[in-house]
């Protein structure tokens, strides 16, 4: 392993494939006791992390963040690999693998003989298959199994409820002279707690109405 570290560490140049001996190599008995130590869960905040740090750079149209953060995902992705392949779970080949059918099966326009006639058509069998792949057919089974912070589920709520954009801004609304007269009126703590994050869900909706990111307004 020693000599293998040495010959890592005066290449020139490194590729995809040098992702994954980097990593052999940190949490071998020879690199480093931190990595070597760590789980999925341990370093769950770092995919959290990078991930945001390079929005920022998606955000500020920073090409050289861009780079350098998605470099720090990837790095994230075959860790987490290396930790389950040592469990014996599964490797980087069957999370290519695995990527690789499902985009195939997702574009059946590309890889199949269905026809569409725009983007739009795309999105709609993108998420016909997933929702048959998933066995998710109503919008109940589909957020029982997903994982998202608050305010992203609920723009999957809206976006699925069928609402027409009349309806919801009415919404909006009321739950906002409904939080002013809980608080201003009555100081219910039950009734304020229930108006306010029905009033913080509304808001989530304008901007979905409006076309706005909660988070870049924030």
């Amino acid at each position: 392993m020693k000599d293998q570290i040495k010959a890592f560490k005066e290449k020139k140049t490194y590729n995809m494939e040098d992702i994954r001996e980097l990593v052999e190599i940190l949490r071998s008995p020879d690199g480093c006791a931190w990595d070597r130590e760590q789980t999925h869960k341990s370093v769950r905040n770092a995919m959290i992390e990078e991930t945001y740090e390079f929005i920022e750079g998606l955000d500020k149209d920073d090409r050289t963040l861009m780079k350098e953060e998605l470099g720090d995902v990837l790095f994230q992705v075959f860790f987490h690999a290396r930790i389950a392949e040592e469990s014996g779970n599964f490797s980087m080949d069957d999370i290519a693998d695995e990527v690789c059918k499902k985009m195939v099966l997702r574009h059946p326009h590309v890889f199949g003989d269905v026809s569409v006639k725009n983007s739009d058509e795309v999105l709609q069998n993108w998420e016909t298959i997933k929702k048959a792949e998933k066995s998710r057919d109503t919008l109940e089974k589909q957020l029982e199994s997903v994982f998202l912070p608050s305010l992203k589920l609920a723009t999957v709520v809206f976006k699925n409820s069928g609402e027409s954009t009349s309806v919801m801004v009415d919404k909006l609304l009321f739950e906002g002279y409904a939080v002013d007269f809980c608080i201003f009126r009555h100081g219910h703590t039950a009734h304020v707690n229930h108006s306010v994050g029905k009033h913080i869900l509304r808001q989530n909706l304008a901007c979905l109405v409006y076309n706005l990111t909660v988070a870049r307004l924030l």
